[in-house]
């Protein structure tokens, strides 16, 4: 079987979104850099709450401590990463709408897929956690 395409199928490589999409997806695009920008900014404080939590816990070596440190640094890591997704999905989709570009719309796809697997792991791990921590605390 042989598919053949017209030579106005081969020369149409944009994407075209009008209307209320476009404006839905500047606005997608306004508010995804703003929650990014303040889940950078959230995530410098955090990272400051672990280095004061982190002296505490070696002035008293604490182990409890340690352990809380531990898991403030897993929390920043993932966190990190699932603001640099939904920063970088911002900046691909803004860039795929001022260009009409089919290339940016599915690096901005990915971005925002990373963004919600990254999203729900961390979702299951505080589940998980929340889990662990009733049944010990039960044992007690």
């Amino acid at each position: 079987m042989d598919i053949s395409f017209s030579d106005e199928d081969k020369l149409h490589t944009g994407v075209e979104v009008e209307g209320a999409v476009r404006e839905t997806m500047q606005s997608l695009v306004k508010w995804t850099s703003i929650n990014s920008i303040i889940g950078f900014v959230s995530l410098g404080l955090s990272l400051i709450s672990g280095f004061v939590t982190y002296n505490r816990a070696s002035f008293f070596n604490d182990t409890e401590n340690m352990i809380l440190m531990a898991i403030s640094l897993i929390s920043f890591a993932l966190n990190l990463i699932i603001n640099i997704s939904l920063f970088n999905f911002s900046r691909q989709l803004k860039l795929a709408l001022a260009n009409d570009d089919q290339q940016a719309f599915e690096h901005a796809a990915g971005h925002i897929k990373n963004y919600f697997r990254m999203f729900m792991i961390m979702i299951i791990i505080v589940v998980v956690f929340a889990v662990v921590t009733g049944v010990m605390n039960g044992m007690k």
